[in-house]
């Protein structure tokens, strides 16, 4: 029997493999890679604060 024969049972039992646990396969990947809100905001509003500084350091330099 070469490699590239695969017998059908085989493929029907990955297929009953795939159903079973198709949802955990693919939740698996989101739920380490979610962030908080807090995390996807906190360097935002921390760029902000420079950004503001920024400018009020210009306007005082004009």
């Amino acid at each position: 029997m070469s490699p590239e024969f695969i017998l059908a049972n085989q493929i029907s039992i990955w297929k009953k493999q795939l159903q079973m646990n198709a949802a955990e396969l693919f939740s698996y990947g989101k739920k380490s890679k979610a962030k908080t809100e807090e995390e996807l905001t906190a360097p935002l509003y921390e760029e902000i604060g420079r950004l503001k500084m920024d400018v009020k350091w210009l306007e005082k330099k004009l």
